[in-house]
Formats: structure tokens, sequence, C-alpha cells
């Protein structure tokens, strides 16, 4: 199960790694979520807050 967190962290982060890069020119990114277990197959939620 861990390999496949490490594996949807890393597609989530691919996948919003244009608006980490877009924050980078207004202030500084930060990326926040939660992992949910959700019986067995772990969700995985990200999101890019910048202040």
């Amino acid at each position: 199960m861990e390999s496949g967190i490490r594996r949807k962290l890393s597609q989530e982060l691919v996948r919003i790694r244009g608006e980490i890069e877009d924050g980078m020119r207004y202030g500084i990114p930060h990326v926040v979520g939660e992992i949910v277990d959700g019986g067995g197959e772990a969700e995985v939620r990200l999101s890019v807050a910048v202040f």
C-alpha cells in the first residue's frame, strides 16, 4: 500500500506542477492536501495555496 500512495502522490504533484510554478510568481506556493484510506485503496488529494 505504501508504494501505491507514493505513486499517487507523485502523480498528483505532476498534475499540479503548473499551479506550483504559477504560484511562484506571486508568493510562496504550499502544497496542501490529504491522504484518505478508502478501504484498501488510498486516495490522494492535493491543491496549492500561495502565501
